[in-house]
Formats: structure tokens, C-alpha cells, sequence
């Protein structure tokens, strides 16, 4: 269930995107072949993102990050649906230089994992 952190979470991240302080963990096959599916570039996800993400797509999170392979953060994750696909969105909050920045972890259809 979403809660007042779900909001200041999706506020921030809108305020990055505005400030292209985000970027993507990396290139994932499973992001680029559904935005093939979409006909869309990462620039029209980033774009989506902004002006479409509310709490009503929240699905989980916060989840502190749990692979040691990555640098800490918070993640969330979203469900939300473009035409006729529902995609997750997760992404994640970390500190780099006295700044938050975003993490685009991945965006790929429901069920692709």
C-alpha cells in the first residue's frame, strides 16, 4: 500500500527527469525489446514516465537494494499500462555526490523477468 513516501518518491523523480539527473543501470534486452514493441525511444519512455507515473501505479517499495553488485539505494517499483501492454517501471533513489539520483533499473512488460 502506497503511502506519503510513494509521492515524495515520484515527485523527486519527476524533478530529475526535468534535470536529466537520471540515468539507466544498463542496457537490458528486455527494456530495449519492449520499447521495439512500443515503437519508442528511451527518451519517449523517460518522457511517459513524467508526465504518467502517479501512485495509483505504485505496485511495491520502498526495498532497500539487496544485490551487492550495485551501489545502495531505495527502489520502487510501478505497474502501469501503455496501450495495450502493463509494464513494470523500477526504479531507484541513491545518494552520488551530496545529490539524489535516479536509477532507471529497468521497464519491461509484466511477466517479462
Amino acid at each position: 500500500m502506497p503511502d506519503c513516501s510513494t509521492n515524495l518518491f515520484i515527485a523527486d523523480f519527476k524533478k530529475a527527469c526535468l534535470n536529466n539527473n537520471y540515468y539507466f543501470a544498463r542496457e537490458r534486452n528486455k527494456n530495449i525489446n519492449f520499447l521495439l514493441k512500443l515503437g519508442w525511444t528511451v527518451e519517449d519512455m523517460i518522457n511517459f514516465l513524467y508526465n504518467n507515473l502517479s501512485v495509483e501505479h505504485y505496485y511495491k517499495g520502498p526495498e532497500l537494494e539487496n544485490n551487492p553488485n550495485y551501489n545502495s539505494g531505495i527502489i520502487f517499483v510501478f505497474i502501469i499500462t501503455i496501450e495495450e501492454f502493463s509494464f513494470s517501471a523500477y526504479l531507484k533513489i541513491k545518494k552520488v555526490d551530496d545529490s539524489n539520483k535516479f536509477v532507471i533499473i529497468s521497464f519491461h512488460e509484466e511477466g517479462d523477468n
